[in-house]
Order: C-alpha cells, then structure tokens, then sequence
C-alpha cells in the first residue's frame, strides 16, 4: 500500500434538472411566466454539491418535457403551448412552440417535446445556464409558458412543469493510486 499516488485530470458529468412549475386553471387559452434569478439558480447548484477546485467545460441541455399534475376538475384532453427564455441582454426566444402534448392519466409523467424545440432558444437557454454556472452573468430571466386546451372548451386544472434537464462537464484533478495508470 506504500506505492504512492498520482495526480491525474478527469472529466465528470453532473445532471442538472431545473422545473418551472405553473398552475393552470381555466378553459382555453392560458400565459404564465415565472422569473428566475441568479440567487435561486445557485441553490439548485448547491444542491449539486459541484467541486470548487473543477474547471466547468461544457453545459448543455439534453432534454425539456413537460411534467404534468392534474387534479379531479381537469377536462382537457391534451395541450397546446409554446415555452418562451427571456432576459434583459438577449432578448427573447421561444425554446418549444406549438407543441401539442396528451395529458397523461398518471401524475408527473413527462412528455417530451423533442419535436418542437426551437434551437435558437435552446442555444440561448444554454448560454444562459453557463453565465450563471460560471458566475459570468447574473442577469435575471424569465421563463413563459403559453398555450390553448384540446378541445378548445375544455377546462385544464393541472401543475404543468416545463423540466429542462441538462449536463454539466468539469474538469477536476483527482489523486489516484499508481496502479490505476494513466485514464
């Protein structure tokens, strides 16, 4: 056990899951907004428990569905919505839009909403989540969620969350044991 150790850099991979939770209670067509800041964003990292001493590489987002909560009033058989990133500095961009999603029988199941991303947005929601992990930008922004029920008349009485799961990669050294060689 006397043989020693060596320092070696290693990449990590850490998910990240942010929600954006919304309450819809109506007939037809609904808009909610919920603003994000840098503070709230850092207690989701904290959560993560990321290492000081690692070098952030990369950020990015693998997937954003809908999470949805429906309660014994709700009618509607499906939705329709658009999810919207705004800040100040970027402006705004739609992630997802016109995505037409089943509401499932089974609470908190996610609906993926793969295809009616808008990569413009997604690439915008992703630089803004390296600002705030790098500590570069801690411009607050707002996420909307807008949208219709299907059929038009029927009354929503569901959470939806808007799940954005993401990656991030660091780079940490790490002391290993001789044996282990080179990684």
């Amino acid at each position: 056990m006397l043989m020693g150790c060596d320092t070696q850099t290693f990449n990590f991979v850490v998910n990240l899951v942010s929600n954006y939770e919304y309450d819809i209670k109506q007939t037809g067509d609904f808009e909610e907004s919920q603003k994000v800041t840098k503070a709230e964003f850092d207690l989701l990292l904290i959560d993560l428990d990321l290492p000081d001493d690692a070098e952030i590489k990369k950020v990015s987002i693998e997937s954003i569905g809908l999470a949805f909560t429906p309660d014994a009033q709700n009618e509607a058989t499906s939705i329709i919505s658009t999810g919207v990133y705004e800040d100040d500095s970027n402006g705004k961009f739609n992630i997802f839009e016109n995505c037409e999603a089943e509401i499932p029988a089974t609470s908190g199941e996610v609906v993926e909403v793969s295809g009616c991303l808008n990569q413009a947005g997604v690439d915008a929601l992703t630089d803004k989540f390296w600002g705030f992990i790098t500590d570069t930008d801690d411009e607050d922004f707002t996420v909307y969620f807008s949208g219709t029920t299907e059929p038009g008349n029927a009354f929503v009485s569901s959470k939806i969350s808007v799940r954005i799961k993401g990656n991030i990669v660091l780079e940490n050294e790490v002391e290993v044991p001789f044996f282990m060689g080179k990684q």
